[in-house]
């Protein structure tokens, strides 16, 4: 059981995410109203991406992302309109001005009374159809007018003349009140805060080699880094002394990796080129880290493609001479490959062939892999590749 005020990872936020939006579906069935969410967390963790990839994996609602740090009162809220009050016999509706001849030549007739209101936003036109999961970002960011304005769409899920199609969720993303760097953003008070439930969102580096690294194709070496390194951005930001440890952002590495992507096949000739391209942006400390990393050539790790499209006893050889044995063995390169393995397969499962998944299951039963993540991952990949249960000795993992 996690305890009081856990932080969750990005994995464990879209887990509540999918049971969430399925949630709020039923409640608006049932006639109850949905429940609003709100994913606090430092910027650049992928508190938006999460949420995307839960809509679109579900594939049951319009997903729509408005930043209110951007955003004019028009934008989120519809233009405010004149509307008239036109009956037909028992039947009086309120049309807009464009509409008012349509509805006078059909035989309505206008009573004369009129009242503003709001044109539905262009975000939500064209998406009656189906409900809708309804980004908010940078909540606390936004003007006070449209953070005031939020209170009733989060609440009730309309604004005054337009409502969000039935079963829709809500969800606002916001930065932390209390963090030293969090700036320029406003105090959320109890009318807010009683609005929608609060998930707290920590960074995970896993989470990201899996989730955006390996299906974006970083290059090999980065992910390997960052997979050695969690400490660059995750864990206690206070040594045992209280000194503050520098931590980095996976958003701006991410977008450090790909401007060098294109020396990531030499990186040692390449290396002041490289630094001088972090050295403003990441604490120059964690560079020096990359750097060392480059000096004791981990980055010529093989890569999971390599391995898994080489025959099974190359793979092995090729694992023994990176990794080596007994006394010698390389726990750290044995812990980044299995996960590296681990998170190539989940992601690319559908391009295997019947080799490469031999080879999967060779390198699993094989002395190189760490222990805990062959578990892992051949608990994970047993669902995408049946026949490895076939397997005595995978079989022997699984239930040792």
């Amino acid at each position: 059981m996690k305890g009081l005020n856990t932080e969750l990872t990005p994995s464990e936020v879209a887990n509540i995410l999918r049971y969430s939006i399925k949630q709020n579906v039923e409640l608006a069935q049932n006639g109850h109203a949905p429940v609003a969410y709100n994913i606090s967390g430092m910027p650049g963790i992928s508190k938006t991406s999460v949420v995307k990839q839960v809509a679109e994996e579900l594939n049951t609602h319009h997903y729509i992302r408005l930043n209110l740090a951007e955003c004019d009162p028009g934008d989120l809220l519809g233009f405010p309109i004149t509307q008239y009050k036109v009956c037909k016999g028992e039947e009086c509706l309120w049309i807009g001005d464009k509409l008012l001849n349509d509805y006078l030549l059909q035989g309505y007739h206008a009573t004369g009374e009129s009242r503003m209101s709001y044109a539905k936003p262009e975000w939500l036109v064209g998406k009656e159809d189906k409900p809708v999961v309804l980004v908010l970002d940078d909540y606390n960011r936004g003007m006070g007018i449209l953070m005031n304005a939020c209170m009733r769409i989060t609440d009730e899920q309309e604004y005054v003349s337009w409502s969000l199609p039935k079963g829709s969720t809500v969800v606002l993303t916001s930065n932390p009140e209390d963090s030293e760097e969090s700036f320029n953003i406003s105090t959320l008070d109890s009318a807010q805060k009683t609005r929608f439930l609060t998930i707290k969102m920590k960074p995970s580096v896993n989470d990201w080699a899996v989730d955006y690294a390996e299906k974006v194709g970083l290059p090999s070496p980065f992910i390997n880094f960052m997979l050695k390194h969690p400490e660059v951005i995750e864990g206690a930001s206070t040594d045992e002394n209280g000194n503050t440890i520098k931590k980095g952002n996976l958003r701006i590495w991410s977008k450090f990796f790909h401007a060098v992507s294109g020396l990531s096949n030499n990186l040692s000739e390449n290396w002041n080129t490289v630094f001088l391209l972090g050295q403003n942006s990441l604490p120059v400390e964690h560079l020096l880290m990359l750097n060392k990393f480059i000096e004791d050539k981990l980055d010529k790790i093989p890569t999971p493609e390599e391995l898994l499209k080489s025959k099974p006893d190359e793979a092995i050889k090729t694992l023994k001479s990176v990794i080596g044995s007994g006394s010698k063995k390389r726990i750290d390169i044995s812990s980044i490959l299995s996960r590296r393995i681990m998170n190539y397969t989940l992601v690319n499962h559908k391009k295997f062939n019947k080799d490469m998944i031999n080879t999967y299951a060779e390198i699993m039963e094989s002395d190189y892999m760490s222990p805990d993540l062959v578990l892992l991952s051949v608990k994970k990949t047993t669902k995408l590749f049946p026949e490895l249960i076939k397997r005595p000795k995978l079989i022997s993992i699984l239930t040792t």
